[in-house]
């Protein structure tokens, strides 16, 4: 493809993503669930994208689940994603006050008693229930913007427009192709760093275990927290069984831990997939299961 034809793709492309932009925001953020429902299901049977991924994954994670479970839960996580689609587009024209309410619990007041001290943090997070609300929600209620480390768009006006909402109240985004001496710099700035941990590792490298399957992982955040003495926190933004948004927060162990520096690392992303299945188990159909993480 040429540079002109690359450049009309991409225009027109954007020009379908702010169609869905506008409609977000027609509709009220409360009632994004209903017409997600219906747009997921013509997903779901018309246009199944990563359909036989979703089933797959499922059948590894759940094998006691019978086909009509495993068919009900993939179903609920198309609609799911439809639903974080629509409410991220809306993030963007909602006001400060109406994101807070969005939310029905998170207490964060353990990492603001951590940030007393001023030295740097990492957040880690997960493709599980609304991770982009809960990013900017953190950096709200924190009142102290999150590095929020992200992927590129293949699309450049799209990435530009995702990074102007994440930054939108006070946070910062950060390329995900940066270099390990940026974080080893961002953490010597004593910043908050937000990273979403549950990309497929290298082949070549570590594996930990996920719904008991051997996974391949990056040990990179575990590697600099644990050089750098700087402590993890997870915190996760999900539906609850009335279907509100609650967050959560958790502290990963990074003491006492024995054997080789590699084995340290392990033993602390371990911990944190530990913790991300715990409430996947929970709530099943708000995890990424379109991701291909059992490739090999």
């Amino acid at each position: 493809m040429t540079r002109v034809a690359s450049l009309i793709s991409n225009i027109l492309e954007y020009l379908v993503f702010l169609v869905f932009v506008l409609i977000s925001r027609i509709v009220s953020f409360r009632n994004y669930q209903s017409i997600a429902k219906l747009i997921g299901l013509f997903f779901y049977y018309c246009i199944p994208i990563r359909k036989k991924v979703v089933r797959s994954n499922l059948q590894k994670a759940f094998p006691e689940k019978s086909a009509e479970e495993i068919e009900k839960i993939a179903k609920k996580n198309y609609i799911h994603f439809v639903t974080f689609f629509l409410e991220f587009l809306g993030l963007s024209s909602m006001k400060k006050s109406e994101i807070v309410n969005s939310v029905q619990t998170f207490d964060i007041s353990f990492i603001k008693e951590k940030r007393k001290d001023g030295r740097a943090l990492f957040i880690l997070t997960a493709h599980f229930g609304n991770w982009e609300l809960g990013g900017i929600l953190a950096g709200i209620l924190l009142n102290d913007p999150l590095s929020v480390l992200a992927k590129d768009q293949r699309n450049p006006f799209v990435t530009n427009w995702m990074n102007k909402t994440r930054e939108k109240f006070g946070n910062k985004v950060i390329s995900l192709g940066v270099s390990v001496r940026g974080i080893y710099q961002a953490v010597k700035d004593n910043l908050l760093i937000a990273i979403v941990g549950d990309q497929r590792g290298p082949n070549e490298g570590p594996r930990a275990f996920y719904f008991n399957q051997p996974t391949a992982v990056y040990t990179g955040t575990a590697a600099i927290a644990l050089r750098t003495k700087t402590p993890i926190y997870i915190i996760f933004c999900f539906r609850d069984e009335k279907g509100l948004y609650k967050g959560i927060v958790e502290e990963i162990n990074t003491t006492d831990l024995n054997g080789s520096q590699e084995e340290k690392e392990l033993a602390v992303t371990q911990e944190y997939l530990n913790i991300l299945e715990k409430y996947v188990r929970q709530y099943p159909e708000q995890w990424f299961w379109m991701h291909n993480i059992w490739k090999y």
